[in-house]
């Protein structure tokens, strides 16, 4: 990971709206891998903003809590080359 800012979780506030879309989102990943909705929650961990030439490099994560199997990139539609 390069050229980030790290946000904690506690100075983050999602709309309604934008809260409904990641749990839909997170609700159609786990169906993805047949992991139902009933056995798992979604929890916010850091919110990474990358600057720009940063990226996210592909990398397995520790598990930060206990039972964590996955983590949710959501990545913004944006102008660029390359």
């Amino acid at each position: 990971i390069r050229n980030t800012i790290q946000v904690s979780p506690s100075l983050v506030t999602f709309s309604p709206r934008w809260t409904s879309m990641l749990d839909e989102l997170a609700r159609t990943a786990c169906e993805g891998m047949g992991i139902h909705q009933s056995s798992f929650r979604t929890e916010l961990y850091k919110l990474l903003l990358y600057q720009e030439g940063g990226h996210f490099k592909p990398h397995q994560d520790t598990e930060k809590t206990v039972g964590m199997f996955g983590t949710l990139v959501v990545q913004f539609p944006s102008s660029f080359a390359g």
